[in-house]
């Protein structure tokens, strides 16, 4: 009978003999793979980065393109302010001249209004005023000033 000593070295021997070249072939492939990873990862990472810059740059682009859309509208409201601003002003002075002139035209016929007639009706020829006419016997109306 072996000894225990020989039978642990004997089946050590035959795991080395036997999972020996397994195992090398396992530590070459997972060295290959390291490389292969080191390089993968590299690559996985340059492209990381070059996608993050170009989805910074794009949402860089947004940014900028929504700050000028808001510079766009209220330069819009701003012209739509002073637009409104314009007609306002105008109507107000329409209203002011139109309140000049009405002022003036009342104030004429209240004056020609409130003249004292001292005159009997009786001792005045009733003729009327005189009709002008026109070259071609057409009436010619002239204004209240001249009447």
């Amino acid at each position: 009978m072996a000894s225990p000593y020989c039978l642990r070295h004997l089946s050590n021997m035959m795991v080395v003999l036997f999972f020996g070249p397994l195992l090398r072939y396992k530590r070459l492939v997972s060295g290959k793979n390291k490389k292969r990873l080191s390089k993968s990862s590299y690559s996985f990472r340059k492209k990381k980065e070059k996608a993050q810059l170009l989805e910074e740059k794009r949402h860089m682009r947004a940014i900028a393109k929504e700050a000028r859309k808001q510079k766009q509208q209220q330069k819009a409201a701003k012209r739509e302010e002073e637009k409104i601003a314009r007609a306002a002003q105008k109507q107000l002075q329409a209203a002011t001249k139109l309140a000049q002139k009405g002022v003036r035209k009342i104030s004429k016929r209240v004056a020609q209004v409130s003249k004292p007639t001292d005159v009997d009706a009786a001792s005045v020829d009733d003729a009327g005023p005189v009709a002008t006419q026109s070259s071609r016997g057409q009436k010619i109306n002239l204004p209240e000033r001249y009447k």
